[in-house]
């Protein structure tokens, strides 16, 4: 991707456009306020790049396509106050990180399915614990919402690495009945992770 906000960067430059004063910024137009955005925010959004991702060569185009995102999202920025603003481009910054992030782990076969439930184990790369860890916390945020029976399938299951026969009989059905429950309960889970990353985009679109 071209360094589309380094070239404006160097370009700001040659405008009277002080960095840094919030009292004056109203009254820049957009491509002024999105200059004045990477000068003041730049360094701290690279530190929140280089906090999610240890792969140097993605650190500029995890920037490239923050800001990007951005683009739309100006009238928002202009309104929300310092600290709001901070916490708003440092969630942008770790949601492009973690997009970023699972394309590279696709294309390089790290993913890991859902329908294993496996879980990280010791001596994989930064990337993937990255990965592995949102997809636990989005687990997490939706396992209330599961049946008790749910979670005691998948509870025992991929947590206590019980079989299918000793499922059966806590629940005093048969082996097989037990897999087509698996099956559900694995299809559902995975419709409230879908549905709770979505929600979690809207949110940070807001």
């Amino acid at each position: 991707m071209d360094c589309c906000w380094t070239v404006k960067k160097k370009e700001s430059e040659k405008m009277d456009v002080p960095p840094t004063t919030l009292t004056e910024k109203d009254d820049m137009d957009d491509q002024e306020f999105m200059v004045w955005l990477y000068n003041h925010y730049e360094e701290r959004m690279l530190r929140t790049a280089k906090k999610y991702c240890r792969d140097a060569f993605l650190w500029e185009e995890i920037l490239q396509e923050s800001f990007l995102r951005l683009l739309s999202r100006i009238p928002k920025l202009r309104a929300l106050k310092e600290g709001e603003r901070v916490g708003y481009l440092t969630v942008t910054v770790r949601n492009t990180a973690f997009t970023l992030l699972r394309k590279q782990a696709k294309e390089r076969g790290w993913c890991v399915s859902l329908e294993t439930g496996a879980l990280p184990v010791e001596g994989c790369l930064p990337e993937e614990w990255v990965i592995q860890r949102e997809r636990w916390n989005t687990l997490a945020a939706v396992w209330p919402q599961l049946a008790p029976t749910e979670r005691f399938l998948l509870e025992g299951r991929y947590f206590q690495q019980r079989s299918d026969r000793e499922l059966s009989d806590d629940l005093g059905c048969g082996a097989n009945s037990i897999r087509m429950m698996m099956t559900r309960a694995r299809r559902h889970v995975q419709r409230l992770m879908r549905r709770e990353g979505e929600d979690q985009a809207a949110e940070q679109q807001k």
